[in-house]
């Protein structure tokens, strides 16, 4: 089983807290100890693995501005399913690669997708190890999904941060990044093990990402 890395873990945390807002989600899981507080866990070890600085005292719900997540949407609804056919058709092997554990998403979610895919097409454009990659890297660009395309999805999410509606800070200590990382994601193992068992509903489950 291919590693996952750091971000794909958190889109698969991100998505699993989002599933838990649902009411009958949480009726199947109270009686194994989901409370608020619990769910306050959660959110603040994912929040502090993303480098996030948002109060959760509350209920956790993300700061969202739907007009540039609507533009990043827009982004992502055109692009990802033509950079999948292009690879899926020609470079089948590179496209398992780039679309690993990577589907097309909403809401806050958007930024970690888009700028997952991002830094996969900028990786293969300086791989020059693996065959074909260049070929499949300058395929992408003939398609329409050039250097100035790439770059409307970057300022977008530059924005976004720079509007702290994610408020997230450059990790500069790799290795306390990592443990961060490790702490949600070992909360996330935890949860979404009870949950497969604790939630009868496959349309339930599929929301939580299992």
């Amino acid at each position: 089983m291919a590693r996952l890395i750091n971000r794909d873990k958190l889109i698969r945390v991100l998505k699993y807290l989002y599933g838990l807002r649902d009411p009958k989600i949480q009726a199947y899981l109270l009686s194994y100890g989901l409370d608020n507080g619990e769910l306050r866990k959660g959110w603040s070890l994912f929040l502090k693995a993303t480098g996030c600085h948002v109060d959760i005292s509350g209920s956790p719900i993300l700061i969202e501005d739907s007009d540039l997540l609507k533009k990043l949407d827009d982004w992502e609804n055109k692009w990802f399913p033509i950079i999948r056919a292009t690879l899926t058709a020609n470079y089948p092997v590179i496209h398992d690669a780039i679309f690993l554990n990577l589907h097309q998403s909403r809401g806050k979610e958007l930024i970690l997708t888009v700028r997952t895919l991002l830094e996969r097409i900028k990786a293969l454009g300086e791989d020059d190890g693996t065959p074909d990659a260049q070929k499949a890297f300058q395929l992408i660009e003939k398609r329409g999904c050039t250097p100035d395309i790439r770059q409307q999805a970057h300022d977008l999410l530059r924005t976004i941060e720079e509007l702290d509606l994610t408020s997230t800070t450059p990790t500069e200590n790799k290795k306390e990044h990592n443990k961060d990382v490790n702490s949600v994601w070992e909360w996330y193992k935890e949860w979404a093990a009870i949950a497969r068992i604790a939630v009868p509903s496959k349309r339930l489950r599929n929301k939580l990402g299992i």
